[in-house]
């Protein structure tokens, strides 16, 4: 009965309130049985105990099976409430814990998914929408997408600056994040760059090669003048592929196409 899943529930809470979320789980699936026939598997409140219990999963460091109950929550979610915060929770749960167990490609999913949810039901400058911004920045940032990670976190710092200032712990830990990020893309763009002179010393002797970030200085790699002062600029190009200046002549295996600049 109905009366079964309440009692289960609360015993279920006090379980988890005292942190032991295994003994949690046993009750909690015995409401979500009682919940599921009585209400059918769609049900928004059967969604709630899903993600409960994928709460108390993840407490417990059992990473995949929380991300399997938290996806079960999310599916009823999605036909049920699909304009709710709870969508957008479970969306933002699952980014948190795919970064747990390294499937950071998958976490950058739920995020994007998390935010368009969240901006819809909270508005573009909620507080929470700056937090999905602020872990999508920083998965980006874990994939190398630099620039699409700064534009994120820098949409997140000034939703945060608006509401509390820039000397703010969240503030604060935010812009660390873009500094992070900031010399993160240095470090892999001047590694990547010494790998190709490194490979092909006798092109990057002869011709032009730059690095285009403002961050590290825009100068010919070869002969470190401003790129305002080379007289030959056409024979600056960009790989498409690793979308990084080198010359005409670069025959690295990983720059492919080129087109001019």
């Amino acid at each position: 009965s109905a009366n079964v899943a309440v009692v289960a529930r609360k015993i279920a809470n006090n379980f988890r309130a005292s942190g032991s979320h295994d003994l949690a789980i046993g009750y909690l699936q015995t409401a979500l049985d009682v919940k599921t026939a009585l209400l059918g598997a769609n049900h928004s409140d059967v969604g709630d105990l899903y993600f409960i219990i994928g709460d108390s999963l993840d407490e417990e460091k059992k990473y995949q099976d929380s991300i399997t109950t938290f996806e079960k929550a999310m599916m009823i979610y999605s036909l049920s409430i699909p304009d709710s915060m709870k969508l957008g929770n479970t969306l933002f749960n699952l980014g948190l814990i795919s970064n747990k167990v390294n499937s950071t490609t998958q976490a950058k999913e739920y995020y994007q998914k998390a935010l368009v949810v969240t901006e819809k039901a909270l508005g573009a400058d909620h507080a929470e929408t700056s937090l999905t911004l602020k872990n999508l920045g920083d998965t980006c940032s874990r994939l190398g997408e630099w620039d699409k990670a700064h534009k994120l976190m820098e949409r997140a710092f000034k939703i945060v600056e608006k509401k509390v200032g820039t000397t703010h712990p969240k503030a604060l830990a935010i812009q660390r994040l873009i500094d992070k990020t900031t010399k993160n893309k240095i470090w892999h763009t001047n590694k990547a760059l010494q790998s190709r002179y490194d490979t092909c010393p006798p092109c990057h002797a002869g011709h032009a090669a730059t690095l285009d970030l403002p961050e590290v200085g825009t100068a010919c790699e070869v002969c470190r003048k401003p790129l305002g002062e080379l007289e030959d600029t056409d024979k600056v190009w960009r790989c498409v592929s690793c979308d990084f200046d080198l010359c005409t002549k670069c025959d690295v295996t990983f720059c492919k196409p080129l087109r001019k600049k």
